[in-house]
């Protein structure tokens, strides 16, 4: 309905005040898309579901674990150039 025009400019926010308060904010969302095909086009049915990018990963204390790289790369030259300063 928004892609014709008219709608609600509004409806991510409603649908997400909406899983909130009625306790389904956690289960994962689906959306369905249906293109109403023509006499040589296939009518085409699409499902699909939104996923989080995963939280960043932190330590015990709360903090982000030191990255570790790799010998003989960009990040690793410059930790050993910082070392030797």
């Amino acid at each position: 309905m928004a892609a014709y025009g008219g709608g609600m400019g509004s409806w991510e926010s409603f649908q997400t005040l909406r899983r909130v308060m009625d306790g389904t904010a956690g289960e994962p969302c689906y959306y369905v898309g249906v293109d109403l095909g023509q006499s040589r086009d296939p009518t085409a049915i699409a499902v699909v579901r939104r996923v989080e990018p995963p939280a960043p990963a932190q330590d015990d204390l709360g903090q982000k674990p030191k990255s570790t790289p790799q010998p003989g790369s960009v990040e690793w030259q410059e930790e050993q150039r910082r070392r030797q300063m």
